[in-house]
């Protein structure tokens, strides 16, 4: 029940009106899933597999499962939307009821720890599910924050890293670098010289090759 001064009224309010007051300080002053303004390595581990990935200078490198080099690009999207993520809500009393013992067993549950070069933000993640979009998911940061839920694909990017992040590139340097092509096979072969004016020379006949300005060509 709640009176109205002004007016001397008495009105009747569902719980969970109620329930949605019943935040702490710290529940009402961090929407974002992560606070981090930087993001320099990202673990990921759920109970089949282990995802590490590492930003050495300007690039990310996939270090476990396997080692390679990753999408740079790619992993710098993950981190954007780690960082710009606004969770939808923290879970009401009823809910935790159900939750809190999910959160208990390691079964299903994954682990997300994204560091700077000063600290650390550890998140248990369990997918939410009751909601068949396969991008809403219960989370609590660290041990004894609140649990709350978000929405977005970037788990589900995770839990397919080798498939979205890894490199996949064939050649990993700037076209403009190039200065000889040699493609061989059997006993027949060509070689291409660059030359000045970003034209090209047919060895050993000399015939000019031009640059193609179509982006799809990627070259000659």
């Amino acid at each position: 029940y709640v009176f109205e001064n002004e007016t001397n009224k008495i009105f009747v309010l569902k719980p969970q009106f109620m329930e949605s007051f019943c935040r702490s300080l710290e529940e009402w002053s961090k929407p974002f899933f992560c606070t981090l303004e930087t993001i320099q390595t990202l673990a990921f581990d759920t109970p089949q597999s282990n995802l590490y990935l590492q930003k050495q200078a300007q690039d990310w490198f996939i270090k476990t499962p396997v080692e390679a080099k990753a999408n740079s690009s790619h992993v710098e999207t993950i981190c954007t939307q780690l960082q710009t993520l606004e969770l939808k809500h923290f879970l009401t009393p009823s809910e935790l009821e159900k939750w809190i013992p999910q959160f208990a067993s390691d079964t299903q549950t994954y682990h997300l720890k994204i560091s700077d070069k000063q600290q650390s933000k550890l998140f248990k993640i369990l997918p939410d599910t009751d909601v068949a979009d396969g991008k809403t998911y219960i989370a609590q940061r660290n041990e004894t924050g609140p649990l709350f839920v978000f929405k977005s694909n970037v788990i589900e990017r995770l839990l397919h890293a080798q498939e979205t992040l890894r490199e996949r590139n064939l050649f990993d340097f700037k076209l403009d670098a190039i200065n000889q092509i040699t493609y061989q096979r059997d006993a027949l072969g060509i070689t291409l010289q660059a030359i000045s004016g970003g034209k090209w020379e047919h060895n050993p006949d000399c015939t000019p090759a031009v640059i193609s300005p179509d982006p799809l060509h990627r070259g000659i």
